[in-house]
């Protein structure tokens, strides 16, 4: 009751919750719902992250859909190289490359052949001497080795890029990328 004796009116009944679907009033909403834009939600975005990340956009004056589709656009045309332990063709096939691990040995010379063959994910470990061949190609890097490490000597050819063999290599003494000078003549001599 009030001051003067008279009860309180009801309280206001809740606000109806938003349509789920849009209504198609105008052709933008009719095409955003034949798939030409496609409203998500995505769990599990570390909150600081997506913060920091929405700055930047706004900053560039993009929406965080134009930035989230380049970005998604991006990965998949080098699927590889951003997923290495998950490749493209493995996943067309179905096929994930087993784990295997390599460890405790003194010498040990790695070529192509030998990565193809054993058709795994390979960190090497506490070997003493470690060398990669020259035949061994990026994508076959990128395929097959995931880690280097606890390695006393490392040599790896200077085909492949540096960086992205000392993002592979953890914890070893001395590292070379030693010159390869006619590739042929080296895979002639295996």
């Amino acid at each position: 009751m009030n001051e003067n004796g008279t009860p309180h009116p009801p309280p206001p009944p809740p606000p109806h919750p938003p349509p789920l679907l849009p209504a198609f009033r105008d052709s933008e909403h009719w095409e955003e719902s034949q798939g030409k834009v496609k409203n998500v939600t995505i769990r599990g975005i570390d909150a600081e992250a997506y913060s920091q990340f929405s700055k930047n956009m706004k900053l560039l004056g993009m929406t965080m859909g134009d930035a989230i589709t380049k970005m998604m656009q991006d990965v998949l045309k080098d699927f590889d190289e951003t997923f290495p332990d998950l490749s493209s063709k493995s996943l067309k096939t179905g096929k994930q490359l087993p784990q295997m691990t390599i460890a405790n040995h003194e010498d040990l010379t790695i070529s192509a052949k030998d990565l193809i063959e054993a058709d795994a994910y390979i960190s090497f470990l506490h070997i003493e001497d470690l060398e990669l061949k020259p035949d061994i190609t990026r994508e076959l890097f990128l395929r097959h080795i995931k880690t280097i490490a606890h390695c006393d000597d490392v040599r790896i050819p200077s085909v492949l890029p540096k960086l992205l063999v000392y993002s592979r290599i953890i914890h070893c003494d001395d590292i070379e990328l030693y010159e390869v000078e006619n590739l042929e003549e080296d895979q002639s001599s295996d």
